[in-house]
């Protein structure tokens, strides 16, 4: 039976090009065998623009555990963002 409690999930939208694509992980992700399902997605809005400001809010946010939890309006004073 799978542990889903440690488990960590990544989701992406990757263009398919010649009948394949490229799956880049992050450098803490060390899993040494993964479950890969394929969905077909013809939405174009998937692409949402994020600005760099909503992105270090959301890095910050990750960052920290669920105990320590932190308001995202906290974090903007604290990163003087």
């Amino acid at each position: 039976m799978q542990n889903f409690k440690n488990m960590k999930a990544i989701r992406q939208f990757i263009e398919v090009k010649d009948h394949s694509f490229n799956v880049s992980l992050p450098k803490d992700f060390n899993a040494k065998r993964v479950e890969i399902i394929i969905i077909p997605n013809d939405n174009n809005d998937d692409f949402i623009e994020v600005s760099q400001e909503q992105k270090v809010i959301l890095d910050k946010a990750l960052e920290q555990d669920k105990i320590t939890y932190t308001s995202r309006d906290d974090i903007k004073r604290k990163y003087k963002l």
